[in-house]
């Protein structure tokens, strides 16, 4: 009922944990399993075991682990003396294996599930915080007061004393074009040799990291390959920029040659090229949503039915002149970005307006 807790831990062993009911001594309860390997080695089991102290039934579980390797497993609890209750076991990644322990009540329900056509659950979900790496966020459904279909969901948090948060960094890759500068998108990432992920759309894509010296290479099929190394620090940004393609070619300087003085000639003055007056006025407001980049843009003066929206002069999209676009980047970290709006399909644009992250 709950997908596999995957993670690769920083001596380079990976570890996958999942779970599933079972009947124990005529009782439901909790199978769980450890499953490991290091590449390239295949995957075996490190551990396994049936949770099942007692008399009461256990059943929707959930499970992961923190970044030491310690690890909690969620489940719902009831018997005919008791309402269903959101509790947890866990143990030490130095505990003896196959074991768990120390459970404890995160809620206790005060009424019962009474219907049979609703089923119970799919609400079990145990996740480990991503910044601290050590707190444990569990959700399961329970009922407040006994009817056929009224369940309440509960959240709660904790950690091992134990657990300490691990260093790290973050690597913000900027790929682009050798020649032009041209963002690349889809451009795969790999990290000691293992696939990390794919640039988006404005060629960046962020990697979190333990600190020290990281190789990496960024390929992308018909454009090119590029190799590299870079070092991370304990909670420091470390931008990597990338070119694919090629080399940039290099502006070639001028060779002077004297030019012969010309017979005097009537002198014909040019034209000036006419320079748009500035009719659209173009604001950016860049913020971050959960971390990721964010760009609210606002205009005035375009008269068109449809705008053009360029980010580093490449058209992003083509949107109704409604005076208002939010470009949703999705990176994270550091970033610059110029935008230009364009009355569609012609060069009736505005100033450029630049955020940086």
């Amino acid at each position: 009922m709950f997908r596999n807790g995957y993670r690769r831990f920083t001596d380079g062993h990976e570890s996958l944990l999942d779970n599933y009911t079972v009947s124990a001594n005529s009782v439901a309860g909790v199978r769980w399993f450890e499953l490991r390997r290091t590449q390239p080695g295949n995957w075996t089991i490190f551990q396994q075991s049936t949770y099942q102290p007692d008399t009461t039934w256990r059943w929707m579980g959930s499970i992961a682990s923190d970044n030491q390797g310690n690890i909690a497993l969620g489940f719902s609890a009831s018997s005919s003396s008791i309402n269903p209750q959101i509790r947890y076991a866990g143990r030490l990644a130095t505990d003896p294996l196959n074991t768990l322990s120390g459970e404890q009540h995160l809620f206790d329900g005060t009424g019962s599930q009474t219907g049979t056509s609703n089923r119970w659950g799919d609400y079990s979900d145990m996740t480990v915080d991503p910044v601290d790496d050590c707190t444990f966020y569990y959700a399961n459904e329970y009922y407040q007061t006994t009817s056929s279909f009224n369940w309440r969901t509960r959240i709660g948090y904790f950690r091992f004393t134990q657990c300490t948060a691990p260093q790290k960094g973050t690597a913000h890759f900027v790929v682009t074009a050798c020649n032009g500068g041209a963002p690349i998108p889809n451009a795969s990432v790999s990290i000691e040799g293992m696939p990390y992920g794919a640039t988006l759309a404005n060629g960046t894509y962020d990697a979190v990291l333990t600190p020290g010296s990281h190789s990496y290479s960024v390929s992308k099929t018909g454009v090119g390959t590029q190799t590299g190394s870079f070092s991370i620090t304990n909670g420091q940004t470390t931008s990597v920029n990338v070119c694919l393609g090629g080399t940039p070619t290099p502006t070639p300087t001028p060779t002077v040659t004297p030019t012969p003085t010309p017979t005097a000639t009537p002198t014909v003055t040019p034209s000036p090229t006419p320079t748009p007056t500035p009719g659209i006025t173009l604001g950016a407001r860049g913020y971050k949503v959960q971390g990721r980049q964010t760009v609210d843009l606002s205009w005035s003066g375009a008269t068109s039915s449809n705008i053009d929206v360029y980010r580093n002069r490449v058209l992003i999209v083509n949107v109704p002149n409604n005076g208002f676009y939010t470009d949703h980047i999705g990176a994270r970290g550091h970033g610059s970005y110029t935008y230009k709006i364009c009355e569609a399909g012609t060069a009736t644009c505005s100033n450029e307006a630049t955020v940086i992250f």
